[in-house]
């Protein structure tokens, strides 16, 4: 029951930001997102770097929040992500390339303007695949997804 609330609490934060805040920057909360738009020149290099500072920036903040406001009773660890120690550093790193992927690819594929046949919401379908990211690495590494949050 953790894993899905904790999925679920990732993937539809992130669809609520990117529907809030998408319309400002592309909604560029992961740096890996940020990383793919410029090797495929959706964005400069130039504005490519401000983004990622105020991506870590953000995780910064975010975390200085968390830490303010949770009880030291049930603090634990923030959220940290870590390789589980039953499979190898070399098998975590595939196993958030492949999420990392996932959710790059699902950017890619709802934010297209050439897309004529999408009809629902590209925010939802970028925080399921958050979700699914989740579901299936927490056991493995945490599911980081985002170098700004590792």
């Amino acid at each position: 029951a953790d894993l899905v609330l904790i999925s679920l609490c990732f993937g539809l934060t992130i669809a609520t930001m990117v529907q809030c805040f998408g319309h400002i920057s592309g909604g560029h909360i992961n740096p890996a997102v940020t990383a793919a738009m410029v090797v495929t020149r959706k964005l400069s290099l130039a504005k490519a770097v401000f983004y990622v500072a105020a991506q870590c920036l953000g995780a910064i903040t975010g975390a200085g929040i968390l830490y303010l406001v949770t009880p030291t009773a049930v603090r634990g660890s923030f959220g940290v992500t870590t390789v589980n120690s039953t499979i190898s550093v070399g098998h975590g790193f595939l196993v958030e390339l492949l999420i990392t992927f996932e959710l790059v690819f699902t950017v890619f594929a709802t934010c297209d303007p050439k897309r004529t046949d999408l009809g629902g919401s590209a925010s939802l379908a970028i925080g399921i695949a958050v979700v699914i990211g989740h579901l299936f690495a927490i056991p493995y590494t945490g599911a980081s997804m985002n170098p700004a949050r590792s």
